[in-house]
Order: structure tokens, then C-alpha cells, then sequence
């Protein structure tokens, strides 16, 4: 019934936003987790969940080291590892629909908006599906979706 309410009222699309991830990337594969006390079964099936009610998922994340809430982000916390191509594939694989992109913790400041941002859109366009990329605090960034790959239009 919420989720039917949900749809009248405002959308189709659910975003997981910051504070969704465990505080710790996987050890292994060096992927986010999800929270497990927040999503015991995981994105994947949440992803799942939402699609088999004609939900579309969408994910956060952050370009720097940190999430606005100092969740793992795209870098690691200490700057040296560069996670882009790891978390595009992973919120592909989980079947993310959308992604918020973050830039609370720039590596150097505004100025790496320019390369990172464009980073991970490329990344994104190396998963199979179709994304809805939005870039949150970042201005004069028009975006334009065209069949499997975006076109970046950076104002200045």
C-alpha cells in the first residue's frame, strides 16, 4: 500500500541516498556494502524488490574520499585508491537504475569536479544498461541522454 501511495503522490523511483552503505568496503573485492542492519538482504534484492513493483532504485555515492555523512565513497578515506570503475560496475550489477553523484569531499575542492565527475559517467557508460546520472552540488552541468552513453556539456 506505501508503495502504491508513493507512486500517486510523487514517483516511480526510490533513491537509497547517503548513509545506505556499511562504513566498510568489502575486503576482498573492495566493493561498497550495503548497511547490514539497514538492508539485511543487500542491494541487489532491494533493486529486485523495487523493480517487481515497477520501482526503479536509485543509488548515492560521492566523488571524493567521504559521503556528505563520511560513508566510503569513489576514493578511498586516505585519497590513494580510486574506486570509479569498482562502484559503477557494482551498482550496475545490482541493478541500480539511477545514480546521485555527491561532491561533499573533492579531492581538490571544485576543481576536481571537472575530471571526476566525467570519470564516472564514463565508467557508467561501460555498464550495459542505461543510467540516469545526476550530479548533485555541482552547477552548469547539463546533461543529455542519448541511447546508451551521455553526453557531458560542462558550462563555464
Amino acid at each position: 500500500m506505501f508503495v502504491g501511495k508513493l507512486l500517486e503522490c510523487f514517483t516511480n523511483t526510490f533513491l537509497a541516498d547517503d548513509c545506505w552503505a556499511s562504513m566498510d568496503r568489502d575486503p576482498t573485492t573492495n566493493r561498497l556494502v550495503a548497511d547490514p542492519k539497514r538492508f539485511p538482504s543487500g542491494m541487489a534484492a532491494l533493486a529486485d524488490y523495487a523493480h517487481k513493483r515497477k520501482v526503479q532504485l536509485g543509488g548515492y555515492s560521492d566523488i571524493g574520499n567521504a559521503t556528505c555523512q563520511n560513508y566510503p565513497a569513489t576514493r578511498s578515506f586516505n585519497r590513494t585508491v580510486d574506486y570509479t570503475e569498482v562502484d559503477a560496475n557494482t551498482f550496475s550489477e545490482w541493478g541500480i537504475d539511477s545514480l546521485k553523484m555527491d561532491g561533499c569531499n573533492p579531492i581538490n575542492n571544485t576543481t576536481e569536479y571537472w575530471k571526476t565527475y566525467p570519470e564516472f559517467s564514463d565508467a557508467l557508460n561501460k555498464q550495459s544498461e542505461l543510467w540516469i546520472f545526476d550530479f548533485d552540488n555541482l552547477t552548469n552541468v547539463l546533461i543529455n541522454r542519448t541511447q546508451n552513453y551521455f553526453c557531458l556539456q560542462l558550462a563555464r
